[in-house]
């Protein structure tokens, strides 16, 4: 199980960072700290969850996923901001989003401070960036 650093610095309010794990697991270690927990998965898009939860429910765990990610959760509610505290790491050039769905004022350098390979990240986004622009 990976939580990725930029997710967890945007995607996570505050309450909930305190019971999460964050970073990578075994799956002997999965198997033995959540086989009684109730768990749920949770992503941008649901596409990474649907992955995790496959196999934590072939591990036999009892495991939930947030349906269509983060961004579908947004879309369902007209007033998830209620209810959600933070932003949403997207995939592309707008970095984040807010409940709304609107682009935010985070920038690159914000996501990708700190983390072990952000100057490789930042340069890799900035290619893209400038490739999409063509």
């Amino acid at each position: 199980l990976k939580i990725n650093k930029h997710s967890w610095n945007l995607d996570i309010p505050d309450e909930p960072k305190r019971k999460t794990k964050k970073g990578v697991i075994s799956y002997e270690t999965a198997k033995e700290e959540f086989m009684e927990k109730r768990v749920l998965t949770y992503c941008t898009g649901g596409i990474r969850c649907e992955k995790t939860s496959a196999w934590m429910r072939d591990l036999g765990m009892p495991v939930y996923q947030l349906e269509g990610g983060i961004l579908n959760y947004f879309a369902s509610l007209p007033d998830a901001e209620r209810e959600w505290d933070g932003e949403c790491f997207v995939f592309d050039n707008r970095v984040a989003l807010d409940t709304k769905l609107n682009e935010t004022d985070t920038t690159l350098e914000e996501v990708y401070v700190a983390e072990p390979d952000g100057e490789w990240r930042l340069k890799r986004a900035r290619e893209l960036e400038s490739a999409t622009k063509k």
